[in-house]
């Protein structure tokens, strides 16, 4: 059995304030090659990550907030914002699940 506890999160916290890019993760999945790959990602305020996809009819994403607030924003394929979501661990939207192919970023609050 796997548990994520507080001390967990309270470790990858502490690694992502010490990272240069400002995010940690931890995988849950055991390798790149399983069909679908878990892990929490811890990431402060000034981290950047650049707007992406997932190509491939697999590769849609989750995201569940346990801690803190982030924003998710969805492009065209252009880089127009096309919306833009506040996802908080308090509430009232706690996470998104998009499609494959589908063009985001996030953003610590």
């Amino acid at each position: 059995m796997k548990l994520f506890d507080d001390r967990l999160l309270d470790e990858l916290v502490a690694r992502a304030k010490a990272s240069p890019r400002l995010r940690a993760n931890h995988n849950v999945h055991a390798g790149l090659d399983e069909p679908v790959q878990r892990l929490f990602i811890a990431i402060e305020p000034g981290s950047y990550v650049r707007p992406h996809r997932h190509p491939g009819k697999e590769k849609w994403e989750f995201f569940l907030v346990l801690r803190g607030r982030l924003a998710a924003l969805l492009f065209d394929a252009v880089g127009k914002v096309l919306r833009r979501e506040e996802l908080a661990a308090g509430g009232p939207v706690h996470g998104f699940e998009i499609p494959p192919g589908t063009w985001h970023c996030v953003v610590a609050l």
